[in-house]
């Protein structure tokens, strides 16, 4: 198990609340996501990391989209896995983009779809989480190939919530230096011990614990989920949250950081609930 922590970033030890803030595809609720202008948007608002998604393209690509086919996002049609990089770069990314379901600012604007050499090249010094969308070798090798020419093992996390728990483990075995998150299973199984005060059973494979606030109906993020998680030595970061009632909720429980669509309202309310409560009665 690497035992590397995120160069520089706060959490864990840390005795604030809240202190790492995670633009959510960038800058999400005010920009087009997954874009870099988002990306650049997210990190000056204050973002402690970007977080993207990546797919692989027809050639082999690693490209920073969410869904499994281009039609949400921008003004193509199709799956990824089915174009090439030359032709998804052809696309506008801004083309839907609306913050009042009328007006269409991004529109034909240059806005594409990034690749993940592109993210590492415009933002060498910043924190970046990659979810890894596919179940794909190949794009597992694309991505610590990327990881290891840019020196980036420090500074990338590499979620694996979302890809077989197989494909997640052999990432692992690729290099000591890669920091990943979790897998789904080893996530529930660690919820499930924490429920039953039998944490301590639970093998731990990362410093970092990425987690939905809820699963379904069922809360994830409760008091002794993160009590049994800072026990272990775990940074909680929960996802994907925007309300204010659930960053407060969040902060009481002395939850490390969250993931947010937009990172400059999550810090405005973040230094309100600090002002509003010290350490002790946040806990």
């Amino acid at each position: 198990m690497s035992r590397q922590r995120l160069k520089n970033l706060p959490g864990g030890s840390n005795p604030q609340p809240l202190s790492v803030v995670i633009g959510h595809r960038g800058l999400a609720a005010r920009f087009p996501e997954n874009t870099l202008v988002s990306f650049a948007a997210a990190l000056q608002a204050g973002a402690s990391m970007i977080e993207l998604d990546l797919r692989l393209s027809a050639d082999g690509q690693a490209v920073v989209i969410h869904d499994a086919t281009v039609d949400r996002t921008t003004n193509g049609t199709g799956l990824i896995k089915s174009i090439n990089l030359k032709d998804l770069q052809k696309l506008d990314a801004g083309y839907h983009f609306s913050t009042d379901g009328k007006t269409r600012p991004f529109r034909s604007c240059g806005l594409t779809v990034p690749t993940l050499q592109q993210v590492f090249e415009a933002f060498p010094q910043a924190h970046i989480a990659v979810e890894l969308k596919d179940d794909s070798t190949a794009l597992i090798a694309e991505v610590y190939r990327l990881v290891k020419q840019f020196g980036r093992f420090d500074r990338t996390l590499i979620q694996v919530f979302s890809i077989k728990s197989k494909l997640g483990k052999s990432l692992r075995k690729l290099d000591e230096r890669l920091i990943t998150g979790h897998t789904t299973s080893e996530m529930v199984l660690f919820g499930t011990l924490s429920r039953m005060r039998l944490s301590a059973l639970w093998r731990r494979r990362s410093l970092i614990l990425d987690v939905p606030v809820k699963r379904g109906r069922l809360p994830v993020v409760t008091g002794s989920f993160v009590k049994a998680a800072h026990r272990r030595g775990l940074i909680v970061l929960a996802w994907t949250v925007n309300e204010a009632k659930e960053l407060e909720r969040l902060y009481k429980l002395g939850v490390d950081g969250v993931y947010t669509d937009d990172v400059a309202a999550a810090h405005t309310i973040i230094e309100q609930l600090r002002r509003r409560y010290s350490d002790g009665a946040a806990r």
